[in-house]
């Protein structure tokens, strides 16, 4: 008899927790992080692309890859990170031979290095000799707003795009930089920030201790593209 009841208590003990669990879980938040996604949300498929960076091998040294992220701002041209156009080595970073566009469906042209802008870590490529062309990203040309939600795209992984969502948090806490809570890994960087209306509010430049988005805001953008000679097709 006292078998039959420890039995009883058991099966009302097991029964009780797997009622309770799902529930328990459902209650926890959960903490905002970077997600593989389709393309249909943001249409990145011919705006979000990755860009690799290449340093030749030669006698004296070994060769050296790198791999990131960047956007159409017209058909021709690409914005991405001015870190990007060098690649780690145990002796320090190294100047790229070779910049390669790679589209989410392998395709790939080579770009050549038109302007920079160091203090805002920006780079425009130009994919001029490819036969293929991009769909540009519209740059959102309203003020940077506290609380914002926003999303950033990178093309870093050949798996497909990954997407971190969020809020600015801060409109200039470095001259021209941006702060958004969206939790962004290695890869992102000159990845397009995107306003709930699908238009650029930023590139993805870096990340804080925290992981945190850094990025250039749509207006310093704008005016380095201005700079150099390449107006967007809504101008």
């Amino acid at each position: 008899m006292r078998k039959t009841w420890v039995w009883l208590a058991l099966a009302l003990i097991v029964s009780s927790y797997a009622w309770a669990a799902p529930k328990f879980k459902r209650s926890i938040p959960k903490s905002p992080k970077a997600r593989r996604i389709s393309d249909r949300p943001l249409r990145l498929s011919n705006t979000c692309v990755a860009v690799c960076s290449i340093v030749d091998p030669t006698a004296t040294r070994p060769m050296g890859f790198a791999r990131g992220s960047g956007f159409f701002v017209t058909p021709v041209h690409v914005i991405t990170c001015h870190h990007l156009l060098s690649v780690p080595s145990p002796f320090g970073p190294v100047p790229a031979d070779r910049v390669i566009i790679e589209w989410a469906d392998g395709r790939q042209c080579p770009a050549r290095l038109v302007a920079t802008e160091k203090y805002h870590d920006l780079a425009l490529l130009e994919i001029a000799d490819c036969r293929w062309r991009g769909s540009p990203a519209p740059l959102n040309d309203s003020a940077c707003e506290h609380g914002q939600a926003i999303r950033v795209a990178g093309l870093f992984d050949p798996s497909g795009f990954w997407v971190a969502e969020g809020r600015i948090e801060g409109c200039n806490v470095l001259d021209g930089f941006a702060l958004g809570n969206a939790k962004v890994r290695s890869g992102f960087s000159g990845g397009p920030v995107f306003a709930q209306d699908a238009t650029v509010v930023g590139m993805l430049s870096q990340r804080d201790d925290a992981r945190n988005a850094i990025f250039v805001r749509s207006d310093v953008i704008r005016r380095f593209l201005q700079a150099a000679g390449v107006a967007t097709p809504e101008e």
